[in-house]
């Protein structure tokens, strides 16, 4: 018999937070992929004409609304009712926008990481339902 404080202590799994570790890089995997996607600067469409850059002007046409999405400060907005957006609404879904393409770093991110999926596009923005 062992002496000292473990001499009591019952026999433990060799990896019992396996599961754990694996489930804890997965989602360490996507909020680094969030936050690059976040500080890539997709928000910034064009070059003004002294070479910097300029703010993505929201059309109206999308009823954009928030300080972002997923968190506040990111790129893309929820989208509301209007023309362009109506036959992307659903109440089992988020509609979200974000500037450019669907083949952008934060779209591809909230794609990826929140199972959304491209809808449309309307006026530079891409559409993306998002299950709640």
């Amino acid at each position: 018999m062992r002496a000292g404080r473990f001499a009591a202590t019952p026999m433990r799994r060799r990896y019992p937070m396996r599961n754990t570790t694996a489930v804890c890089r997965s989602v360490a995997t996507l909020a680094a992929a969030v936050v690059a996607a976040a500080g890539c600067g997709s928000e910034f469409a064009d070059s003004a004409p002294d070479g910097g850059p300029t703010r993505f002007t929201w059309p109206t046409s999308v009823a954009a609304f928030g300080d972002g999405f997923p968190r506040s400060g990111d790129p893309c907005r929820r989208l509301g009712e209007s023309p362009a957006t109506s036959a992307y609404l659903d109440h089992r879904a988020i509609l979200v926008g974000c500037p450019g393409s669907g083949d952008s770093v934060i779209a591809q991110a909230i794609i990826r990481g929140l199972q959304g999926r491209v809808v449309g596009e309307a006026d530079g923005v891409t559409m993306i339902s998002v299950p709640r």
